[in-house]
């Protein structure tokens, strides 16, 4: 715990805490050896050495001048912020102000948060396209079990009782029919998904389920 509040409140990140088998390593130096245990385990595929290559990059911007990473890291840039406002207001700068800046900068409405305020100006990097972002919110990512609930919701969304993120609950005649997913991984997402596309009732759906084994009744 110690350790934790040295560095969390050390933006000059020349903090360092003391090592179990001694020594004493700063944040960065914490997170350079983490980066390279990973890059000694991962497999070498693109999205890997990207994701290695700017972990180093942000590493090095830190160490050299950390305002140079203000458009890839939260901290820095709500730094900027509020020196910024601080510079603006003067006397009239206040710690509540200071909070209501730091609350602002994860709002997401983006009409009113701090940080796609910087992402609308260009200084915030983002690892995704606002395109790509609209598109998520409709179409949940391929091989995963928000599929079953997106296309289950789609069907049979006025019989949906209950939805938790390892089983669905349809009301069907009085009934609670839950359908498991907590099991439900790799190949067997897509049976599931062909499953609910093909059924044209929630009793279909359910004489489906229930002949591979994966209803509970209550």
């Amino acid at each position: 715990m110690r350790a934790q509040q040295a560095i969390s409140h050390d933006p000059s990140l020349s903090a360092t805490v003391e090592l179990s088998h001694g020594g004493r390593v700063s944040a960065l130096d914490i997170q350079a050896d983490y980066r390279a245990a990973a890059e000694r385990f991962s497999g070498g595929d693109p999205e890997t050495a990207w994701v290695l290559r700017e972990w180093g990059a942000v590493l090095a911007d830190l160490r050299a001048q950390p305002d140079t990473a203000a458009d890839r890291v939260d901290w820095v840039a709500k730094r900027s912020l509020l020196r910024t406002f601080a510079q603006e207001l003067g006397a009239d700068w206040t710690p509540a102000m200071a909070r209501r800046v730091d609350l602002a900068y994860h709002l997401l409405d983006p009409s009113v948060s701090l940080h796609a305020s910087l992402v609308d100006e260009g200084r915030m990097r983002t690892l995704v396209d606002a395109g790509q972002v609209a598109a998520a919110l409709s179409t949940p990512p391929r091989g995963t079990r928000a599929v079953v609930r997106g296309l289950a919701l789609q069907k049979f969304g006025a019989s949906v009782s209950d939805m938790e993120w390892d089983r669905l609950t349809f009301r069907r005649n009085g009934h609670d029919v839950t359908l498991r997913l907590d099991e439900v991984t790799g190949p067997r997402i897509d049976r599931m998904a062909d499953v609910l596309r093909t059924a044209q009732s929630l009793d279909d759906l359910v004489a489906a389920l229930q002949a591979k084994g994966g209803t509970d009744h209550a």
